[in-house]
């Protein structure tokens, strides 16, 4: 559950909602553990960045499937995020389960997709392949 709190008055009202969540959320699991995260609103990556970033994985992807390495642009997303973004470990049940944050992408902020894009740009043309880059572009 995530809250947006716009004004001080919000508060109490939003805490009142989530420590009712909180707590059925108590009574219908068996030991649950919760993990309540409070901390500023960051703007989210925008369409601009978004289309580009999917370009440049069709772009990634034509490249190496050209040069004998089959690659989808899915897969590219999976590549770049595993290489840039690493692992995050998450409890299953009573199970620790390594897995990449490929999930996370979208969750990036709009300064953070920047620096992914960038680490992307410079990875691709150390391997050769020169990304589309419209004029007006800071990504």
């Amino acid at each position: 559950m995530k809250q947006f709190i716009h004004s001080e008055e919000q508060i109490d009202e939003h805490f009142t909602l989530m420590a009712n969540r909180c707590k059925a959320f108590w009574n219908w699991q068996e030991n649950p553990v919760m993990e309540i995260e409070v901390r500023p609103s960051r703007s989210k990556r925008n369409l601009d960045q978004n289309a580009l970033f999917w370009a440049w994985m069709e772009a990634l992807s034509a490249y190496f499937t050209k040069n004998g390495r089959l690659l989808t642009k899915d897969d590219a997303h999976d590549l770049m995020c595993h290489k840039f973004l690493g692992y995050q470990t998450k409890a299953i049940g009573q199970t620790e389960v390594t897995k990449m944050k490929t999930t996370t992408s979208p969750r990036l902020s709009v300064g953070e997709f920047s620096h992914f894009m960038s680490e992307i740009d410079a990875w691709a043309a150390d391997k050769g392949c020169l990304l589309p880059t419209p004029a007006d572009c800071e990504y």
